[in-house]
């Protein structure tokens, strides 16, 4: 039976990074005329900040995915996409070691999504999973497609 192993925050999470990337870019376009024409190195330095926070929060975004499993296929998504990859194609699974707590799924040979995918786990002890840096759906994964 096919479960859901994403937290359901995953949406709301994309939806606020899409947003963090998109506001500053609206916003140097209603401010592009405030600053005065001298002020050319100013104004190149605040469009490349600008469209670097916003490309970072795009390539997060890109890459965190929806994920369900069942006995045979772990299931990514995007939005409007599902694909099922065989268990068996798991080359390992982890927490990244910075920031966020994700689950970073490599695979053995590249898939419609890549080679690897992050998603956000359920929320289950998900405070002391971001201090202990574990979390029981990377070692069911783990067990599921018998990686070491």
């Amino acid at each position: 039976m096919k479960r859901n192993i994403c937290s359901k925050g995953t949406l709301a999470w994309k939806i606020f990074n899409f947003l963090a990337a998109v506001f500053p870019l609206v916003g140097l376009i209603a401010a592009r005329h405030e600053l005065e024409p001298d002020d050319l190195p100013l104004k190149i330095l605040i469009v490349a900040l600008i469209v670097a926070w916003s490309l970072f929060f795009l390539f997060i975004n890109y890459r965190l995915k929806f994920v369900s499993v069942d006995e045979n296929n772990l299931y990514v998504s995007r939005l409007m996409r599902e694909k099922a990859i065989p268990l068996s194609e798991i080359e390992d699974v982890s927490l990244t070691t910075i920031g966020f707590v994700w689950v970073r799924v490599r695979f053995k040979s590249k898939t419609e999504f890549g080679r690897q995918i992050f998603f956000m786990p359920t929320l289950v002890k998900a405070f002391l999973s971001s201090l202990q840096r574990r979390h029981p759906v990377v070692e069911e994964l783990k067990n599921l497609a018998n990686v070491a």
